[in-house]
């Protein structure tokens, strides 16, 4: 098997960014569109469980979500293989608690595989292809 090459904090941060740009913006932007429109105020949970779906759908269909695969990043497992999609749905819900406390990112910096809190947990890699 070809050695692993983990990817770094500001690769995986820039391709944060674009996932904000491309996958959440859209579906945030259409949510409130309709809302306005409508004047239904339900929506946003819409909007957020869209977000996520397609979230979940890439990481385990394309080993990356759009702003992973621009920057050329891959989540896998152990073997090197994508993730399933319930492994890439208990992933998204613990880089959530990631994300809230903010500490589960840090993690990484000091890793050797470069492994957040999240990726510890669903024993998955973030890897440069």
């Amino acid at each position: 098997m070809k050695k692993m090459r983990y990817a770094g904090f500001g690769i995986r941060l820039l391709a944060f960014i674009l996932d904000l740009i491309i996958l959440y913006l859209p579906c945030y932007l259409v949510v409130y569109g309709i809302e306005w429109l409508t004047k239904m105020t339900e929506w946003e949970a819409v909007a957020m469980i869209a977000a996520v779906a397609i979230k979940v759908y890439c990481d385990s269909t394309y080993g990356a979500t759009p702003g992973k695969r621009i920057c050329n990043l891959r989540i896998v497992d152990a073997n090197g293989s994508f993730v399933s999609m319930p492994v890439a749905l208990f992933r998204y819900i613990v880089e959530m608690i990631s994300f809230i406390l903010f500490i589960g990112f840090l993690i990484m910096l000091g890793d050797e595989k470069k492994q957040t809190y999240h990726d510890r947990k669903a024993e998955t890699y973030v890897i440069k292809v």
